[in-house]
């Protein structure tokens, strides 16, 4: 970031010297962030992160389509994903959610029942960010594409948390967020199979092969590429450790309370991420009881936080939220086993606690 930030390096777009240095530091942040995915660098877009990649990717794929169509998407998705159904329907895509079973993951024959023809595209997360269950993503998308269908995959969760190598996914469209992996808030990227073409969605703009406009965020492109190079290097053996980590957590944890459960814990799931459920408890009051404690926990995803809404992802598995309490924590790069167990502690603490004031 700070070799970005230097006077000397210019804005990316123009033609002079300290212009001509800048987008050869941003060409440098591409190769890099496609070396570690397995992918050309002419396939990689930088974005504001996740939420810009998502809609880019599935508005920009279909609107350089014929309008109308079948669009699919698990009912586990992504918010981001999930606000542009309204948007999709107004322009004639017929849109079908596709079931998930009770640990959370997509029903392949529901998703082959509802794929047809008239598919246009197929939208499946990776990783789902509130419980870190894995979809069977390639599995999906060889269907989809042996249907004509493009497939989008939101891979936000992914990167850095399970093995991940996008050429082997076979997906057209995949979205990816720096903040994710340590790097600044403000800088992700979007996977564009080589020869896809996609439709500005948000206006036409002369930066990043004309697909966005604005310039370029230099330093935390640069500095989420590094973030990209030390995840790829750490590989297999980080992601083991943090598992370690959230296994620690939820032994002790459900130990203690019989009644608690972990989410989606009998399905592949992402290292760091762990959801549990408590019967009586109510989401609002555990997580300020935990903050209280200097547990920094959230009832789902951290966008939909204090916005009292119900999780989709959980009413999607059939978890009845009206009777459980639910929590949401990640164990990360930084994160001691001594922490864990002061965050198990107080969870169980918290629970017990509030249970009690609950009871007649």
């Amino acid at each position: 970031m700070r070799e970005a930030l230097s006077p000397r390096l210019g804005n990316p777009s123009s033609a002079h010297e300290e212009g001509r240095r800048a987008r050869a530091r941003l060409e440098r942040a591409r190769e890099a962030v496609a070396l570690a995915l397995s992918v050309h660098p002419g396939e990689i877009i930088f974005t504001s992160g996740g939420t810009e990649a998502n809609q880019l990717a599935i508005l920009g794929a279909l609107g350089a389509l014929e309008p109308g169509g079948r669009v699919l998407a698990s009912a586990v998705e992504h918010r981001s994903v999930v606000r542009i159904f309204p948007v999709l329907a107004e322009r004639g895509h017929d849109v079908r959610i596709v079931p998930v079973d009770r640990h959370g993951r997509v029903d392949p024959a529901a998703f082959d029942d509802l794929l047809d023809s008239n598919t246009r595209l197929a939208s499946v997360q990776l990783v789902n960010n509130e419980t870190g269950v894995v979809q069977p993503v390639e599995a999906l998308a060889r269907r989809a594409r042996a249907a004509g269908a493009l497939f989008h995959t939101d891979t936000v969760q992914a990167l850095g948390k399970v093995p991940l190598a996008v050429d082997r996914l076979g997906v057209d469209l995949a979205t990816f967020s720096g903040h994710k992996i340590y790097a600044p808030r403000g800088a992700g990227a979007l996977y564009i199979r080589a020869g896809l073409r996609l439709r500005p969605p948000f206006g036409e703009g002369g930066q990043e092969r004309g697909l966005r406009p604005g310039t370029e965020n230099l330093p935390a492109i640069a500095a989420f590429a590094r973030a990209v190079e030390i995840v790829s290097a750490e590989g297999d053996a980080e992601i083991a450790r943090v598992r370690g980590l959230r296994d620690r957590l939820e032994r002790a944890v459900l130990a203690a309370l019989p009644e608690a459960s972990a989410t989606g814990a009998e399905a592949p799931r992402a290292a760091p991420i762990s959801h549990m459920t408590f019967a009586g408890v109510e989401t609002d009051m555990l997580i300020a009881a935990l903050d209280l404690a200097g547990i920094a926990a959230s009832g789902g995803a951290a966008c939909t936080d204090g916005a009292a809404e119900r999780s989709h992802v959980l009413a999607a598995m059939g978890i009845d939220e009206r009777a459980r309490g639910a929590v949401r924590l990640c164990a990360g790069r930084f994160t001691s086993d001594e922490e864990i167990d002061r965050a198990a502690a107080a969870i169980v603490q918290a629970v017990r606690r509030l249970g009690a004031r609950r009871t007649p």
